[in-house]
């Protein structure tokens, strides 16, 4: 069954973009890495949570919460690298067929959002929280370390208090 994309009433080719918020890093090929203030075109919303986008030629998946979809702006202006001028060229269809009904690009293992790979875009927080925990633990032993000292010292006191008073036996 083909599902229409035209539940809005607007027509299929109005493209629509949205804004970086923050830069996105790619971690695997089906991902789009992106700076902040970048302006993608938005391909098609996967689910909830992620967008398929495309900037400067690559298409890739990435985090909604990323981006701030601000619809049909000015066009882009063409990226600063780019040393040729493809305004003159004819807009055609792409060579390679694409189907926006269906995901059967992604694995079926990552269809699910869930299951997409985190990798480590929370490595910073996560190191925060095991040295702070390290730091802890260390502090547990310092103290540990200095009342089993303690411990050592008030028993060689009473060794030395016991030989002084002369209570070994006599």
């Amino acid at each position: 069954a083909v599902v229409s994309t035209q539940s809005t009433g607007e027509p299929e080719d109005k493209p629509r973009y949205c804004r970086a918020r923050y830069t996105f890093r790619a971690e695997g090929p089906r991902e789009l890495g992106f700076k902040k203030k970048d302006l993608i075109r938005i391909r098609r919303e996967v689910d909830a949570n992620w967008i398929e986008g495309e900037l400067q030629g690559s298409v890739g998946i990435f985090p909604r919460n990323y981006v701030e979809i601000i619809g049909n702006p000015e066009p882009p202006a063409p990226p600063q690298e780019t040393t040729f001028d493809t305004r003159d060229k004819p807009r055609g269809k792409s060579p390679i067929p694409y189907d926006t009904t269906s995901m059967s690009y992604v694995p079926k293992y990552q269809r699910d959002v869930g299951s997409l790979p985190t990798g480590n875009r929370f490595k910073k927080e996560e190191d925060k929280e095991n040295r702070r925990l390290e730091e802890e633990r260390e502090r547990e032993r310092r103290r540990a370390a200095e009342e089993e000292e303690e411990r050592r010292r008030q028993r060689e006191h009473e060794a030395k208090m016991e030989a002084v008073t002369g209570g070994g036996g006599g």
